[in-house]
């Protein structure tokens, strides 16, 4: 069954992500209704936590910080993230571990 909060699209999985910085780690809490809850440790001060979900997500799902891009809420804790060039059935093995 599919989560509500990613979908596929063509190559792409496309993340509904609800952002907690500024926490003691970085981790996937897990589904948060239509989200996906996710701490980083760094603060919302200059785009550093947006960096931090950019770098551990990369890190996570074993692919390039150029594949991820924050396509909506960069000022908000409510973002909508694109992964490039993975599909749903990846995405979901390495997110629900």
């Amino acid at each position: 069954m599919e989560a509500s909060y990613y979908k596929q699209k063509g190559e792409s999985v496309i993340v509904n992500v609800y952002l907690l910085p500024a926490s003691s780690k970085d981790e996937i809490v897990g589904a948060y209704g239509e989200y996906l809850k996710i701490k980083v440790k760094s603060a919302p001060v200059d785009n550093k936590a947006n960096e931090n979900l950019i770098k551990f997500l990369a890190k996570i799902l074993k692919v390039s910080i150029g594949q991820i891009e924050i396509i909506k809420g960069y000022q908000s804790k409510r973002k909508i993230v694109c992964i490039k060039n993975i599909n749903e059935n990846n995405f979901r093995a390495i997110v629900n571990k």
